[in-house]
């Protein structure tokens, strides 16, 4: 291939929705499960300000495709973008920006609404509130504590940038189950100890990549193997599903992100946008001798 696509996030967002998010993420799944997909250890690097730099990565050398997904998240702003590569050659194959592509990973992953919205901000999370109402179609309304929003809830799902747990197990209902996508760097927590120790199933996107980086389960679990043998890959439970029993208490799904993740849904974006033309031609990279000597 002579030349590679950059596809914008209006782009990805007319090309793929949540429910076909869902799809191409449990096919990636099914092929990590196979041996057919590499996930490569989320990265990153802090600085003042609270800034992180991130690079995630995987290889899918039977489609034909391996990649990485990197953004460096600022006070200012972010923009992530994921670039496929041709795994037989090394060719670029697109640039796709990432917003949206990781909006839907998220959702994908989750698999879940939410109806009750707390957050620090109150308009902020009112705001919220009516988006969900608006878009979704769903009945959603913001509450003024952690407790009310969670109260009786059968699914919990924390997104925040919360350096602090504020999810305790008093405030978590018999039998829920609870989606920990937010706290993603080492410095970070949003549940508590307490909620993993009620937890009789523990669900990761990436095993190895949460025992280096989830604060909240390396706090509650340790570092002993068999502590960590009560987590299961998410690739595990989509290959061979087991049914929650009905004594069953708190279930737990953590999520860090994965590049196998973000590269099931970007291969599935850009093969969509090559078959209705989308996407931006640009020219493959050239090499250049690198000069030895100073100008004359």
């Amino acid at each position: 291939m002579s030349g590679a696509l950059w596809i914008r996030e209006s782009e990805v967002a007319s090309l793929m929705d949540m429910g076909e998010a869902i799809e191409a993420l449990e096919a990636g799944l099914l092929a990590e499960a196979r041996g057919e997909a590499r996930n490569m250890t989320k990265t990153h690097v802090g600085w003042e300000g609270g800034a992180t730099l991130h690079a995630i990565g995987a290889a899918f050398p039977a489609a034909g495709f391996s990649g990485t997904k990197t953004w460096s998240h600022t006070k200012g702003g972010a923009a992530p973008l994921l670039v496929l590569f041709d795994a037989a050659t090394g060719a670029l194959r697109a640039v796709i920006e990432a917003f949206v592509l990781g909006q839907l990973r998220t959702g994908a992953a989750s698999g879940v609404a939410t109806v009750r919205v707390f957050g620090r901000d109150p308009q902020r999370r009112a705001e919220f509130a009516r988006r969900v109402r608006d878009e979704l179609g769903l009945e959603a309304r913001a509450v003024g504590s952690v407790a009310e929003a969670v109260r009786d809830a059968p699914v919990v799902t924390t997104v925040t940038r919360a350096g602090e747990p504020f999810l305790c197990a008093a405030d978590v209902a018999r039998g829920a189950h609870v989606n920990a996508v937010g706290a993603i760097v080492p410095t970070a927590a949003e549940v508590a100890p307490d909620v993993v120790a009620r937890c009789r199933r523990i669900v990761a996107d990436s095993v190895p990549q949460a025992r280096e980086l989830s604060r909240e389960l390396r706090t509650a679990l340790g570092t002993e193997d068999a502590a960590w043998d009560r987590v299961r890959p998410l690739s595990a439970l989509v290959a061979e599903p087991s049914p929650r029993r009905p004594d069953e208490d708190v279930t737990l799904f953590k999520s860090l992100g994965t590049g196998i993740a973000d590269l099931s849904l970007g291969m599935e974006v850009f093969s969509r946008a090559q078959r209705r033309g989308l996407g931006v031609p640009v020219a493959a990279p050239e090499r250049a001798a690198p000069r030895l000597r100073p100008r004359p």
